[in-house]
């Protein structure tokens, strides 16, 4: 888990743009939590036969400000890394 001050991101129509963050006049800061890995959760093997679990990504979606075309200011939603989840799988969701 860290605070990050993103310079730009991916929007929620999944368009790149620049998030304002200029030294420390203006500064949005975002709690994110990142996988450190995507292989078996750590009690994987404690499950039973068939049944597998691995580490995914979550995410989440934020208002930050950010430039708009033109270099306007406007408020938009950012799809930001939330936390790592444990996702248990059957034999027959492979």
């Amino acid at each position: 888990e860290q605070i990050v001050y993103p310079k730009a991101a991916l929007n929620k129509n999944n368009e790149w743009k620049y998030v304002v963050n200029v030294g420390e006049e203006f500064v949005q800061g975002v709690r994110v939590e990142t996988c450190g890995h995507f292989d078996k959760c750590s009690l994987s093997d404690s499950f039973p036969a068939g049944y597998t679990a691995m580490c995914e990504q979550k995410y989440v979606f934020r208002k930050v400000l950010s430039v708009a075309d033109k270099g306007k200011p406007i408020v938009e939603e950012f799809r930001l890394p939330s936390c790592c989840s444990c996702v248990v799988k059957g034999p027959s969701e492979g």
